[in-house]
């Protein structure tokens, strides 16, 4: 069949090889545009993915990178939560396989590592100056942690002493994947030990007792630092 320009859309008085570069024109367009709403509409989707994933987080940002860990400090401020202010920071990582065993189970080591951090950033907030871990209580294991679990570390300042402070910090994991509500992993007592520039003990400002649960917290570490007090007396 001889091919002329009315087989084309665009026929031209100027000849039907111009005719067919109008022609070849026209489908390299319609084929673009029709890519660049294919992009577009992969690009919502991850989008509505991603922000899933963000209201799951209730942090700042999680951004999908996952050749390092990205640890992130929730610093929203409640009205009528005073607790926040000072004495309280929460912590969220995403496990990532380097940090477990080949089952996929994350180490317990690589847990009560985030779980000392989590406490020295607490203490510290509190101090405002360098503290060191004393003594750790009661690391309870309450449920396995695996790979690609979103761990969130609560550590809370509830009781000072004149140099020390009482850390109590609890590790909550949840499932990325699946509306399930967070669940307890572990818990623990730090007791942190505020320092001065020639690494000697210091006085902290006491702690102010407004919220009906800081007056709880307290009377709760004060009553077991007062029976490890009385264990250490029969020992000896």
């Amino acid at each position: 069949m001889e091919i002329t320009s009315k087989h084309f859309i665009f026929p031209s008085p100027y000849g039907e090889s111009f005719s067919f570069v109008l022609y070849i024109l026209y489908y390299i367009e319609k084929i673009l545009v029709n890519q660049i709403v294919f992009m577009i509409n992969c690009v919502q989707k991850e989008s509505q993915r991603y922000l899933k994933i963000f209201r799951n987080l209730q942090v700042a940002y999680v951004f999908p990178i996952y050749s390092r860990s990205i640890s992130l400090y929730d610093r929203r401020k409640k009205k009528g939560d005073k607790m926040n202010k000072r004495t309280k920071l929460i912590m969220s990582q995403v496990m990532l396989p380097n940090q477990a065993n080949p089952a996929g189970n994350v180490h317990g080591g690589e847990i009560m590592k985030l779980m000392d951090t989590a406490a020295g950033a607490a203490a510290t907030k509190y101090a405002r100056g360098n503290v060191v871990t004393a003594r750790v209580d009661e690391l309870q294991f309450h449920s396995p942690v695996f790979v690609g679990a979103l761990v969130t570390l609560t550590a809370t300042v509830a009781y000072v002493g004149r140099t020390s402070m009482e850390v109590i910090v609890t590790v909550d994991l949840e499932n990325l994947e699946s509306d399930s509500e967070p669940k307890r992993a572990l818990s623990s007592y730090f007791t942190m030990v505020a320092l001065d520039k020639n690494g000697k003990p210091r006085q902290v400002p006491p702690l102010q007792l407004d919220t009906e649960e800081e007056k709880t917290l307290y009377e709760e570490v004060k009553r077991r630092r007062a029976g490890l007090c009385n264990c250490h007396t029969e020992s000896k």
